[in-house]
C-alpha cells in the first residue's frame, strides 16, 4: 500500500483488541472477541472444540464416579446393628468396613434395599447411621474355604461363578462321603444329619442343618423364621435357600446336585464313596411297641362317658386335632356320630370362623370381605391371634360379614382380639349388639347366654361402624348334656406349625374354656412330604399335648400314627408312629395307636376302595379309621 505502514514499523504487543480484515463491504475493523466467536461457531476449530468438550464431560463423569467410591478416616466394625448403625460420620465421605464375619443384613438407608452387613461403607451425611454400603470388602468372594464335617475336611470354593447349567465343570464343588445305600448326607461333629440328598434332590431335615457343619468354612447355617426352611448363609450374607417346598435344588443331570444362592450362583455337591461314611444312618427313634397302649390315660373321659350312659347327664368334651384328615369331615363325621349315638349329642363345641368346609352336624360357616389368615401360609409371620385351628379373620372396612348357622348350645362365646376396631353381632335375627375394641391387643371373648338348647342358632357378625382393625377367631358353643365334639384341624398343616401358635394368648383362652377330658392328635401325612424329622415331630406333638393338658390337667391325649399314603420322603410314617409311642412312654396321660399297622400298606389299600385320592381317605376309609379308634378306646357299652 502506497505511503502505508509496513510491519517493520510496528511495535510488538502481547494482546490485541482489533484486526483489519476484508468484509462483505470492503476493508473493515473486527474486534478480537467477535473473531473468536466466528472461529468457535464453524470450521475446523469449532469441530475440534466439540470433541474436547465431549472428552471433558466424560472425564468429569469418571471423576465423579471415582469420588463416590473414595473414603477416608476408615472405621472397622463387626456388625451393623449395635455397631456401625450407632456411629455418626465425622466427615462426608468417611470410610467404614464391616468384617466378613458379620452374617446379618439390613436395609440400606440410601438405596432402601436389603444388603449384607459385611462390606465397605461411605458416610453420606453427618447424622447417626448415615452410612451407604458401596461394595464388598474384597475378601468376601475370594479364597477357598474349608469345612469340617466331623468325618473329613472338605473344600468349598466360594468364588462367584456365573450360572451355566451346560458348563457344570466350572462350578464350585463340595466333595462329601456317599453312604452305602446310595444316599449322601452332611454330618456335623456329633453325627447330626443336617442335609440328606439323593442324586436328584436335597432334603431338609430339621430346624438347623448341622450347626457345627459349615461354620468353619464361612457358611453360616441357621434356622430361618420359617422353621421348615433351613437357610445356608455364607459370610458375605448370601443365602443358599430352598427352591420349591421340599428340596434345595432338583436337577435332571444325575452327575451332581447343586446349592444355588439367591444371585443364581451355584455350589456343586459331588458324592464320593467313603468308608468313613458308609455306616452313617439317618435319625431314628425307638420302633419297639405294640399296636396300641392300654388306654389308662382316659380315666377322666371314661368317667364322663359312664355318667352319660347311666344318667344321661353331664358333658364329655372331646377335641380332634390334626391336618386335612381332621379339617375334612371324612373321619370326624363318623367318629362323632358313633359317640353321639351311644352317649348323646351335646353342644356344637368349637367352630372356626376361617374354615367354611368340613363342619359337622349341618353347621354352616361363611364370611365375606374379611382377609383370611392361615398358619400354613404365614409361617414366617405367626404373631396374629391364631385360634386352635390355626386361622383367623381380619377386617379394616365397614362392610365385612360372617355367619355361623346350625349351632347348638345354651351359651356361645365369640373370640376376638381386642384391637381398635368395632364389630357387632346378632343371634337368630335379633337386635344387633356392638362390640367396641379397647385397643389392649389381648385375646378376648363376648358371651351370649340363655339360649334355647333345643333350637339351632344362627350368629351373624358384621363390621358396620368400624374405624379400625377387627380380628375374629371362632365360636364356642357349650351347655348341653352329651358328648361335645370339637375340631382343631388345618389342611396342609405339619406338626411344627402347631408350635408357632398353640401356646399363644388366644389358644390359651379358648382351650381353657373348652377344657376337654380327651383329645386325639393325628398328624404325619404332610410331615412325610415335608421331610420333618421324627425329633421335630416329637417336639411339636409334645407341645400340643402340653397346651391341652394346661387347659385341663387330666386331659387324655391319644396320639394316632396315620396310615401310609402315596407320599414319600426322607422319613416314613412309621417313624412318626414310633415317636407317638415314645411320647406315650414318657407321659402317663398319653396313649398311642398304630393305625399304620392296622390299616395296611398303601400298595394294598390303594386298591381296596377306601381312598378318595392318593393322600386322603374317602367316607368308607374314614369310617374304618373312626371305628378302630372308637372300639379300642371310647366304647364302654
Amino acid at each position: 500500500m502506497a505511503n502505508g505502514v509496513t510491519t517493520d514499523n510496528l511495535d510488538e504487543a502481547s494482546t490485541i483488541t482489533e484486526l483489519i480484515a476484508n468484509g462483505e463491504t470492503g476493508t473493515v475493523l473486527i474486534s478480537f472477541e467477535n473473531l473468536a466467536k466466528l472461529l468457535a461457531n464453524s470450521g475446523d476449530v469449532a469441530d475440534q472444540l466439540a470433541v474436547n468438550v465431549v472428552s471433558l464431560d466424560g472425564l468429569t463423569t469418571r471423576m465423579t464416579s471415582v469420588e463416590d467410591t473414595q473414603t477416608t478416616n476408615q472405621i472397622v466394625e463387626t456388625a451393623w446393628t449395635d455397631g456401625l448403625a450407632d456411629l455418626t460420620p465425622t466427615i462426608v465421605g468417611q470410610g467404614a468396613e464391616i468384617l466378613d464375619s458379620a452374617t446379618g443384613a439390613h436395609t440400606d438407608p440410601v438405596t432402601l434395599e436389603s444388603v449384607s452387613d459385611a462390606g465397605r461403607y461411605k458416610g453420606y451425611a453427618l447424622t447417626l447411621g448415615a452410612w451407604e454400603r458401596i461394595g464388598d470388602t474384597g475378601l468376601g468372594s475370594k479364597a477357598d474355604k474349608y469345612v469340617e464335617t466331623g468325618l473329613a475336611a472338605v473344600e468349598i470354593n466360594l468364588t462367584a461363578v456365573e450360572t451355566d447349567i451346560a458348563d457344570k465343570a466350572d462350578k464350585s464343588t463340595i466333595d462329601i462321603g456317599q453312604r452305602s445305600d446310595g444316599m449322601m448326607e452332611f454330618l456335623d461333629a456329633r453325627g447330626f444329619v443336617g442335609v440328606q440328598f439323593s442324586p436328584y434332590k436335597i432334603y431338609s431335615t430339621l430346624f438347623e442343618c448341622g450347626p457345627d457343619m459349615l461354620r468353619a468354612g464361612g457358611i453360616e447355617v441357621t434356622s430361618s423364621a420359617d422353621i421348615d426352611r433351613p437357610v445356608l448363609r455364607d459370610q458375605r450374607g448370601f443365602e443358599f435357600g430352598l427352591i420349591g417346598i421340599n428340596d434345595v435344588m432338583s436337577v435332571e443331570d444325575v452327575s451332581g446336585v447343586y446349592l444355588r444362592d439367591q444371585r443364581g450362583f451355584e455350589i456343586k455337591l459331588n458324592g464320593a464313596a467313603s468308608a468313613a461314611t458308609a455306616a452313617a444312618t439317618a435319625e431314628t427313634v425307638d420302633d419297639t411297641h405294640e399296636i396300641s397302649t392300654d388306654g389308662r390315660s382316659l380315666y377322666a373321659m371314661r368317667a364322663a362317658l359312664s355318667i352319660l350312659l347311666e344318667s344321661a347327664s353331664g358333658v364329655a368334651k372331646f377335641v380332634m386335632v390334626g391336618d386335612s384328615w381332621t379339617e375334612r369331615d371324612t373321619i370326624s363325621n363318623p367318629f362323632a356320630k358313633m359317640l353321639h349315638d351311644l352317649y348323646g349329642q351335646g353342644a356344637s363345641g368349637y367352630v372356626s370362623l376361617s374354615q367354611t368346609t368340613g363342619e359337622l352336624n349341618d353347621i354352616s360357616v361363611s364370611f365375606s370381605g374379611f382377609t383370611e389368615h392361615d398358619i400354613t401360609s404365614e409361617r414366617n409371620d405367626s404373631a396374629g391371634p391364631y385360634g386352635p385351628c390355626g386361622g383367623w379373620l381380619e377386617a379394616t372396612g365397614t362392610t365385612e360379614t360372617a355367619s355361623v348357622s346350625g349351632i347348638y348350645g345354651s351359651s356361645i362365646n365369640i373370640y376376638y382380639e381386642d384391637g381398635d376396631g368395632t364389630f357387632r353381632y346378632s343371634v337368630d335375627g335379633g337386635s344387633w349388639v356392638d362390640v367396641v375394641g379397647g385397643s389392649t391387643g389381648d385375646a378376648a371373648k363376648v358371651s351370649i347366654t340363655g339360649l334355647d338348647i333345643a333350637t339351632a342358632h344362627t350368629v351373624d357378625i358384621d363390621t358396620t361402624g368400624n374405624s379400625g382393625t377387627v380380628s375374629l377367631v371362632g365360636l364356642y358353643a357349650t351347655g348341653i348334656d352329651g358328648v361335645e365334639f370339637s375340631k382343631a384341624g388345618n389342611a396342609g398343616a405339619i406338626s411344627t406349625d402347631y408350635n408357632l401358635y398353640i401356646a399363644n394368648g388366644m389358644c390359651v383362652l379358648v382351650l381353657a374354656d373348652i377344657a376337654p377330658q380327651a383329645i386325639m392328635v393325628s398328624l404325619g401325612t404332610n410331615c412325610v412330604s415335608s421331610n420333618k424329622s421324627p425329633t421335630a415331630y416329637k417336639t411339636a406333638v409334645s407341645g400340643i399335648v402340653a397346651a391341652y393338658q394346661s387347659a385341663y390337667e387330666n386331659c387324655s391325649c391319644l396320639l394316632v400314627g396315620a396310615p401310609e399314603s402315596s407320599r414319600t420322603g426322607t422319613y416314613e410314617m412309621s417313624d412318626y408312629t414310633d415317636a407317638c409311642f415314645e411320647i406315650a412312654s414318657e407321659n402317663d396321660l398319653v396313649d398311642a395307636y398304630d393305625m399304620l399297622s392296622m390299616f395296611g400298606p398303601y400298595s394294598v389299600t390303594s386298591g381296596l376302595g377306601v381312598w378318595a385320592d392318593s393322600a386322603h381317605l374317602n367316607d368308607d376309609g374314614g369310617r374304618m379309621f373312626a371305628s378302630l379308634i372308637f372300639s379300642q378306646f371310647y366304647k364302654l357299652a
